[in-house]
């Protein structure tokens, strides 16, 4: 089994400790084992209460919800320990203490021999050299692409869904697109009095901490990684702990191309574990000069103020309510439709840029309704490795929050036009499904 250790200071630390990462392309068949995993580590009493008394099972989470309609659904799974060993892929690292102040001090250590705004020579990298390293980063990333999507799909990315993130992903590793975001980064000089001159430039925050995104890590990751990089701060990377593989091989890859242009060991790093309490360790340190951080409205509001409050530059990426509105007299409908039905049901609706919100001119409503019914029931659930399936299993925050809005959207005169249903990966009704159609 692979183990993905965690990138400290230019070096790979397996830890010793281990979060055990199932085959997501496996559990999409049967997500029974991925329960039965999480009850191998249960206590007594959890297995007890799961297998007996279903009712006591707690429904403040999604998780716990999950649980109870699994086992009203289909029971305890039940397993031999060598079927559930084959349905792990990966041993993820998990950081200890030490592992996080050593990465934060070679952050220190680093990151002002990674900002050269006047490019004065030995005296640490250059714009130049940051946005050539980024290239050949991205260049050394490109030629393991089999890798890459190997492992995405094993995270449960389908391979349509991250041919369409590949493509976005590598047009943001073209060295013009460095070059472009450089010229926001680059000195600029102004004529000063009595002849001097004046100089303006972009000062990076020093050790930058990153929680990257679950539902796109490679595609939304890649942004905030590579302009924070560019900007010369020594990057820390905290991967979603429910996708981590991608992130992980990422930073191996980058790190590597880094050194071996003979760049400081902490230009990039990466570190595992909870994310809240990850974020509450980078957030009550003072090496910590910035943070990045992609989620929910409320939680990164309420993170920003922690931030402001400890004198940390925070960029989050919020949720949006993104609408899409049609309108006019010489509308392509069938175009729309198509359009409408990519852009909501992307990821199976689980990304930012998902459409939330659709305004219709009501002379084109019925048409464009039937239009929108059709194009979606070509979309196909399945397993990720299935090169026709276009819907992923939904996480399971997502899904709840989806099933409630359902409930409330039927309550107050909604109804169904097609679908409205959990189901299996096959597409056949299931309580206690992943997929939803």
């Amino acid at each position: 089994m692979e183990v993905f250790p965690i990138i400290v200071d230019g070096e790979e630390v397996d830890t010793g400790r281990y979060l055990p990462f199932p085959d997501m392309d496996k559990v999409a068949a049967d997500p029974g084992l991925a329960i039965a995993l999480q009850l191998r580590e249960a206590s007594g009493t959890q297995r007890l209460v799961f297998s007996r008394f279903p009712r006591l099972i707690p429904t403040k989470s999604a998780e716990m919800r999950y649980l109870r309609d699994y086992r009203n659904a289909h029971g305890v799974p039940k397993y031999s320990k060598d079927e559930l060993d084959a349905a792990i892929c990966a041993k993820v690292s998990l950081a200890r203490e030490e592992d996080i102040k050593a990465a934060l001090k070679a952050g220190v250590r680093d990151h002002d021999d990674l900002f050269n705004p006047f490019r004065f020579e030995d005296m640490g990298a250059t714009l130049d050299d940051r946005v050539d390293a980024l290239y050949r980063a991205g260049l050394a990333v490109k030629d393991r692409f089999k890798e890459v999507r190997d492992i995405s799909v094993k995270e449960g990315v389908p391979i349509k869904t991250f041919e369409w993130t590949w493509d976005m992903f590598t047009e943001y590793l073209e060295r013009e697109t460095f070059e472009i975001w450089g010229e926001h980064l680059d000195i600029v000089a102004d004529p000063g009095r009595d002849g001097g001159k004046n100089y303006r430039f972009r000062e990076p925050y020093g050790v930058a901490c990153l929680f990257t995104p679950y539902n796109s890590p490679l595609a939304l990751g890649i942004l905030s990684i590579t302009s924070s990089i560019l900007a010369g701060n020594a990057t820390i990377l905290k991967p979603p702990s429910k996708v981590p593989l991608s992130t992980i091989l990422l930073t191996k890859i980058f790190s590597e191309t880094f050194i071996d242009l003979g760049l400081p060991k902490a230009m990039v790093q990466a570190l595992t574990g909870g994310g809240k309490k990850m974020m509450r360790r980078f957030m009550s340190d003072p090496a910590v000069g910035a943070l990045v951080w992609y989620g929910d409205s409320d939680t990164g509001i309420n993170l920003w103020s922690q931030a402001v409050t400890n004198r940390i530059q925070m960029a989050p990426e919020l949720a949006g309510s993104d609408a899409c509105l049609v309108w006019g007299r010489d509308v392509d409908l069938s175009f729309a439709a198509k359009m409408i039905v990519k852009g909501r049901f992307l990821g199976s609706g689980q990304a930012c840029m998902a459409v939330k919100r659709l305004l219709v001119q009501d002379t084109l409503h019925d048409e464009l309704l039937r239009l929108v019914i059709e194009e979606a029931e070509t979309l196909k659930v399945g397993r990720p490795s299935d090169n026709d399936v276009s819907l992923p299993p939904i996480g399971l925050t997502a899904l709840y929050l989806l099933l409630d809005q359902l409930r409330d959207a039927l309550a107050k005169g909604a109804s169904i036009e097609t679908g409205g249903y959990r189901c299996d990966y096959l597409g056949e009704k299931d309580p206690a499904g992943v997929f939803f159609k």
